[in-house]
């Protein structure tokens, strides 16, 4: 009999603990199922705040600078091109449009750049040179931002324009050339359209 209860037990006792083998693999198996579940949805919570649209650097700039202006007759570049010399017999004047303001850049006749200004919308600045071939730039736009790159490297320039100019005029001694940059019946001026980056 002791032999026989021994066997019996012998018998009974793996099969006892194969069962509690694979309760513990089902435990198992529901934990790492529940750890994909949380992984899962914190990947979509991850992708989800991913897809919210940052705004981009023009339209942060736009909230920030929209109507921005500087003075009339600022020289935001003169770091790099000095200031406007007041000398000179011969002037250049011109006038900005009415709904923007305008960067004029006036060059000699080698390319290089010797006045610029801003002027305000509707508002005129005169620049004072000598006699010689000059052209004239103009970059007619809005919202100036102080952050934004210009084409020549420095800060500073329009969140919007377009950019004109005219033809090499020679301008003599006492002679003064009016540009007014704005439409009008018979007018005759009509500026080239250009890039930006020619007029610097």
């Amino acid at each position: 009999m002791v032999a026989l209860g021994l066997l019996i037990y012998n018998i009974t006792n793996p099969y006892q603990e194969s069962t509690s083998k694979e309760d513990t693999v089902s435990t198992i198996s529901s934990t790492d199922e529940y750890e994909q579940d949380v992984s899962i949805q914190t990947s979509k919570l991850s992708e989800d705040i991913n897809l919210e649209r940052q705004p981009t650097q023009e339209e942060v700039w736009r909230e920030k600078y929209t109507g921005n202006q500087l003075a009339n007759g600022a020289q935001p570049y003169s770091a790099l091109y000095g200031r406007n010399k007041q000398s000179g017999t011969s002037e250049i004047i011109v006038t900005a449009p009415t709904n923007e303001d305008a960067l004029v850049m006036v060059k000699n006749s080698g390319g290089k750049v010797l006045r610029h200004a801003y002027i305000r919308t509707g508002r005129s600045y005169t620049f004072h040179i000598s006699a010689g071939y000059y052209q004239v730039y103009f970059i007619c736009g809005e919202d100036w931002c102080p952050e934004k790159e210009a084409p020549n490297g420095q800060m500073g320039f329009f969140l919007s324009s377009s950019t004109s100019k005219d033809d090499v005029q020679y301008i003599d001694n006492y002679q003064s050339l009016t540009y007014t940059l704005q439409s009008m019946v018979n007018g005759n001026f009509i500026p080239q359209n250009t890039s930006s980056n020619e007029a610097f």
